[in-house]
């Protein structure tokens, strides 16, 4: 079965967020502040070829032709010891302005993609005094999947060489897994409150 130009085996995600919160419950005295609640949202690119070669056939890619996509984040972690946490991370992205020159295959496609991954984060100790009793520097690595699901915004044509027919396809959806690592910083402004700024890569 042709699958159209999606090619799930490049690096998918290529993010920087922009502005996230950082949450400690208000019981986080009695937890020593181990649980933290982080919110995000960010820009960036989905890494992909422009143009693939499916078997001699070349047709434009789906995903790496997308200008610009937006990502909403929520992770949960909890510390385990003084440089080290795990957590679940859920994050949606979004991206519906394709653009490529001399092509209109995919000019009115939107993706929604939902995943879901298991975190083990390693970060500074947050200490009593100087500049990293605020500041903390951490990274970590990510793996688990979810679903992306596309609108090609029209009815797309599907050949099955083996059955001899066609098929018109509106929408697709598709199971994916992946890994991602991530590097940033955060500043807590209170008991309550942070900021943090974080770069990811997803494979």
């Amino acid at each position: 079965m042709y699958k159209f130009s999606i090619n799930r085996k490049v690096s998918l995600y290529f993010i920087l967020w922009v502005f996230v919160v950082s949450i400690n419950p208000a019981n986080s005295q009695v937890l020593d502040k181990k649980l933290h609640l982080f919110i995000g949202y960010g820009i960036g690119d989905i890494n992909g070829e422009s143009w693939i070669n499916k078997n001699g056939l070349i047709v434009p890619g789906l995903l790496g032709n997308y200008n610009q996509s937006n990502f909403q984040n929520i992770t949960a972690t909890y510390k385990v010891k003084p440089w080290s946490s795990v957590g679940i991370n859920l994050s949606s992205h979004n991206a519906s302005i394709w653009e490529l020159e001399d092509a209109l295959l995919y000019a009115n496609s939107k993706t929604n993609t939902l995943i879901i991954m298991p975190v083990v984060r390693l970060h500074s100790p947050i200490n009593r005094q100087g500049i990293l009793n605020r500041l903390q520097f951490y990274a970590e690595i990510a793996a688990g999947g979810g679903s992306m699901n596309i609108d090609f915004g029209h009815p797309m044509v599907q050949a099955i060489p083996t059955q001899g027919g066609t098929v018109y396809l509106r929408s697709e959806s598709s199971d994916i897994l992946g890994v991602k690592t991530s590097v940033g910083c955060q500043i807590f402004l209170n008991q309550l409150l942070g900021v943090y700024a974080n770069y990811s890569r997803a494979y």
